[in-house]
């Protein structure tokens, strides 16, 4: 996978839970999440699955690369629900790892294997034409690969999510799925709970700790997330101060609300600017993440 080429990170889909399509979204886009590391040149790593990745395939596809490690932070919908439609699935001459967390005794393929059951979709997954390759990861794993490594962490969602430090020689790229702080979930006075979730989100920061670009989620404002407690996603606010707390250097927000329209998301964007110019002293850039945008590592 080593090569002399520039590392390349497009967004092809940004959006949270459901997608959505229409004029109040083509800036920031309608697509669910889905990012590309373009890191070789005849290979490539996506980064979940949500509905962005179909003109990602048909981009695929007439790149003519043929080998693909996806990599998956859990299967919630808006995750996982482009793969049908990954035309790499259906060519012969494609080799296709795919990477997610062994859930409660399944494996990752017995779980993906359910949403091409032929009660919801006609082709299964038996059917597909690629050569496909299952891994089962676990927090703690590392898999290498030539001039990159990938380290997992367990993020705090409802269902069990892996975040992914990608470390290359030309800097780090981390991006953590769904995340919600344990610092802000379920109230607590007890004093020893209240150090215990202290101590998972510290774990959380040092993962994160001195990268060069994080892509983290923050789907509310700090009023919404009033009442979305346990949802397992964070606000703006709280995702500032992880990045903050971790020293990252670019922050790039992902997995916009459905009812968060372009409008909303300038603004957001703006304000966010100048709270870690007022506030934070300018400590990193941040940006909310727009389809088809990329920066380079």
């Amino acid at each position: 996978m080593h090569s002399n080429k520039a590392i390349i990170v497009r967004f092809w889909g940004t959006r949270g839970s459901i997608p959505t399509p229409g004029p109040g979204t083509v800036i920031f886009g309608g697509n669910t999440v889905c990012i590309e590391v373009d890191c070789s040149d005849d290979s490539l790593i996506i980064l979940d699955s949500g509905t962005g990745i179909r003109l990602l395939g048909y981009d695929i596809m007439r790149r003519q690369v043929r080998k693909i490690k996806l990599f998956i932070t859990h299967t919630h919908w808006d995750h996982i629900q482009g793969l049908p439609y990954f035309a790499p699935f259906y060519h012969p001459d494609c080799e296709i790892d795919v990477y997610g967390p062994l859930y409660y005794g399944k494996t990752f393929e017995d779980v993906l294997s359910v949403q091409m059951d032929h009660f919801f979709f006609p082709v299964q997954q038996k059917e597909l034409r690629a050569a496909i390759r299952y891994h089962d990861l676990k927090e703690g794993d590392c898999i290498q690969f030539p001039g990159l490594s990938i380290q997992t962490k367990f993020m705090n969602h409802p269902v069990i999510t892996l975040g992914y430090k990608l470390i290359f020689d030309q800097g780090t790229v981390t991006f953590t799925g769904d995340h919600e702080p344990y610092s802000l979930f379920q109230h607590h006075d007890n004093t020893s709970i209240k150090e215990l979730k202290q101590q998972m989100e510290d774990n959380i920061i040092d993962f994160i700790r001195d990268t060069d670009y994080l892509v983290m989620e923050a789907q509310y404002s700090a009023h919404e997330y009033e009442t979305r407690q346990g949802w397992g996603h964070s606000s703006f606010i709280s995702t500032l101060q992880t990045a903050h707390a971790a020293k990252v250097k670019h922050l790039y927000i992902i997995h916009h609300d459905p009812d968060h329209s372009d409008a909303f998301l300038k603004d957001t964007e703006l304000r966010l600017k100048q709270h870690v110019h007022d506030k934070l002293d300018n400590a990193f850039k941040v940006q909310i993440a727009r389809e088809g945008s990329s920066f380079v590592v």
